[in-house]
C-alpha cells in the first residue's frame, strides 16, 4: 500500500491550515478511550477527524508530531495537541458551556 503524507499532495504549509478548526483523535482499534473519544465526539455532533494509528498513520509520524507523548488517544483541537480522552470531555464541556448549550 502507497502511503502518503498531506504535504505531499498538497505542498508545505497546507496541512496547518487543514488542521485548524477542527478536532483530530489519533488512535488505535484495540483502545477503549479511543472509541470513547469518537463516541462522545459522535453523541455531540462535533466534527472530527480520525487517524488510526498503524493504518492511516505511521508510528515514527506519530511520534515526530507528538515527542514524549506515549499513549492514545491523542486529541488535537486547531492543531494543538490538548491530551487525551479526559481532557477532550474537558474541551467539549467548556465549549458547550461557552456557546450556552448543556452537555
Amino acid at each position: 500500500m502507497l502511503k502518503v503524507t498531506i504535504q505531499e499532495l498538497l505542498g508545505p504549509g497546507v496541512e496547518k491550515n487543514l488542521r485548524a478548526n477542527m478536532i483530530r483523535v489519533y488512535g488505535k482499534d484495540n483502545c477503549n478511550y479511543c472509541r470513547l473519544a469518537k463516541d462522545l465526539l459522535d453523541r455531540t455532533g462535533m466534527n472530527y477527524a480520525y487517524a488510526t494509528v498503524g493504518e492511516d498513520i505511521g508510528i515514527n509520524e506519530i511520534r515526530e508530531m507528538f515527542p514524549g507523548v506515549s499513549s492514545v488517544p491523542i486529541v488535537e483541537v486547531n492543531g494543538e495537541w490538548i491530551g487525551g480522552f479526559n481532557e477532550l470531555k474537558q474541551y467539549i464541556e467548556e465549549t458547550r458551556n461557552n456557546d450556552g448549550n448543556a452537555f
